[in-house]
């Protein structure tokens, strides 16, 4: 095992420290302490998608006070008390499907912080379900399941959201390039795993291109 501490100068201490821990405690699929490499890909992964959890919180505004003390105790590094809030906004009575869906992500996402991806995933699905053209919600569906090697499910979806990223990217490539590359590099993934060495290789030089 290696140890090494992570620390993220756009984090708070008490999060760079959350993240540390959960790292410490993280295995791989064999149930070993992962090596350099794989800490590093983790905490790299880690570091983007709870920037893309503050990014949704702030953009969702500040009506609900008990949206607004999830975002405070996620900026705490308090994980386990964000998704105990976001369960009971999830049981919340809520008629704007939208909302709805933007809770379940919520929550799933942080489940996927901790390092808990089957939590993560029938939330992932319900979000995904309500609003399937949200590319995130897509992306982080499809991601989940080739995680868990659903390999057929995750390239359906995978392949449908790239083609809408192509799309998006025409006229905000800014925006939608970059999820165009991740979501390449993981079609890269799932071909290479599925032993499909010339597709995985163009994913990859498409990837590779854009980043």
């Amino acid at each position: 095992s290696v140890t090494v501490n992570y620390n993220y100068s756009d984090l708070p201490p008490q999060v760079n420290k959350r993240l540390n821990e959960l790292l410490s405690l993280t295995r791989d699929i064999n149930g070993k302490m992962m090596d350099l490499e794989a800490k590093n890909r983790e905490a790299e992964e880690w570091h983007r998608k709870y920037n893309e959890l503050k990014l949704l919180l702030d953009n969702q505004g500040n009506d609900n006070p008990l949206a607004l003390k999830a975002k405070s105790l996620l900026l705490d590094g308090k994980l386990e008390e964000a998704g105990k809030i976001y369960d009971q906004l999830i049981q919340a009575d809520e008629p704007d499907e939208k909302k709805i869906a933007e809770r379940a992500f919520s929550r799933g996402r942080i489940f996927d912080l901790q390092f808990k991806p089957l939590e993560a995933l029938p939330l992932y699905r319900k979000a995904y379900a309500l609003c399937p053209d949200n590319v995130e919600y897509a992306y982080s569906y499809a991601d989940i399941l080739l995680g868990q090697n659903h390999h057929g499910e995750a390239e359906n979806i995978f392949n449908k959201n790239l083609n809408r990223l192509r799309k998006l990217a025409v006229e905000n490539p800014a925006t939608y390039l970059p999820n165009m590359g991740k979501t390449l590099n993981n079609l890269g993934n799932l071909y290479y795993d599925t032993q499909r060495s010339k597709e995985a290789e163009k994913a990859y030089q498409e990837a590779l291109g854009i980043r």
